[in-house]
């Protein structure tokens, strides 16, 4: 177990309303697994309407996969936080400037979110920390006309704990977890797919959901002898929430007739449920095709030049060159 450790502002003890303006980091989650994603909320409260923000320095991730859904930068409306989603799991779903993640110690101030992350802490990495980000709320001009300074502000960071993934359950084979952490589902284009022996041939499977896609390189899959792996790649589509994994290989079989791979276990890591889940991979059947007869080649035929005869022609003799 790991533990972030964040000083906060002393105006959050016992405050409902900033009188102040306040920027903290607010996570999602404030107990999360290794793997787990969550979301890291960087959160402006104060009492005005609206304010003007540079970012003088983004946060920084050790440790962590993250990406960025929101960034904030100029004028600013602020809304009431009381108008706070409570699906804490689904940022994107929420309009620009309505914060959302943890209880805030400020419900009655006007608050904006400046950046939205979705983070996930890598396999491992027990140092792993957030460093804050850094803004400036740009001056405005009070009663009188005078021009205030800017205010420099760092977010304060919050506590939080990193759970470490339990054991596996005794009847799963560790070769078939590979450290997915999440909510996925597996599917195939097709599981009925014909080949040529010794040919390429190319196989397709689709992991969708929410979770490390950054870490899940691989697929336990387990194949026969007479299957060969020619080259195999991945690439990733959408992001925040839900996210689509391909997994494309390109294998040659070397057999004449009909070759299955069975079904096999895929295992990850439900954060909600807090326990291991199994995933199928569908059995998929490969469909041997005769090879295809070479036409037969026509006769040779010998093709010999033609011969063309002309009558030359002396230029000396010809009475049109001798009058020029």
């Amino acid at each position: 177990m790991v533990r972030f450790f964040g000083i906060l502002a002393l105006a959050f003890k016992g405050a409902y309303c900033a009188a102040e303006p306040v920027f903290q980091l607010e996570l999602s989650k404030e107990r999360f697994y290794f793997g787990e994603q969550i979301a890291a909320n960087f959160v402006v409260y104060s009492s005005e309407n609206a304010i003007e923000v540079e970012v003088s320095k983004f946060p920084e991730f050790r440790g962590f996969w993250s990406e960025n859904i929101l960034l904030r930068q100029g004028q600013i409306p602020l809304l009431p936080t009381k108008m706070r989603s409570q699906i804490l799991s689904n940022p994107l779903s929420l309009p620009p400037g309505i914060p959302h993640g943890a209880d805030t110690p400020f419900p009655d101030s006007p608050s904006a979110v400046i950046g939205t992350y979705m983070i996930s802490a890598m396999a491992g990495k027990a140092d792993a920390f957030i460093q804050p980000m850094q803004i400036v709320l740009k001056p405005r001009k009070n009663g009188s006309g005078t021009q205030q300074d800017g205010l420099e502000m760092s977010s304060a960071m919050p506590h939080s704990t990193l759970l470490p993934l339990p054991l596996l359950p005794a009847p799963v084979p560790p070769a078939f977890f590979t450290g997915a952490v999440g909510r996925f589902q597996l599917r195939t284009d097709s599981t009925r797919i014909p080949y040529r022996s010794n040919q390429p041939t190319p196989l397709k499977i689709d992991m969708q959901g929410t979770g490390n896609f950054a870490e899940i390189n691989r697929l336990p899959m387990r194949l026969p002898d007479t299957v060969e792996i020619l080259s195999a790649r991945t690439y990733t589509n959408g992001s925040g929430t839900f996210v689509t994994k391909t997994f494309e290989y390109l294998v040659a079989i070397h057999a004449d007739r009909e070759i299955e791979i069975p079904e096999q276990p895929f295992y990850f890591f439900d954060p909600t449920l807090a326990r291991y889940e199994k995933l199928l991979l569908p059995a998929i059947r490969f469909l041997f095709i005769l090879p295809e007869k070479s036409p037969e080649k026509p006769a040779s035929l010998v093709l010999l030049p033609e011969e063309h005869w002309t009558r030359s022609v002396s230029l000396v003799q010809d009475p049109i060159f001798q009058m020029a």
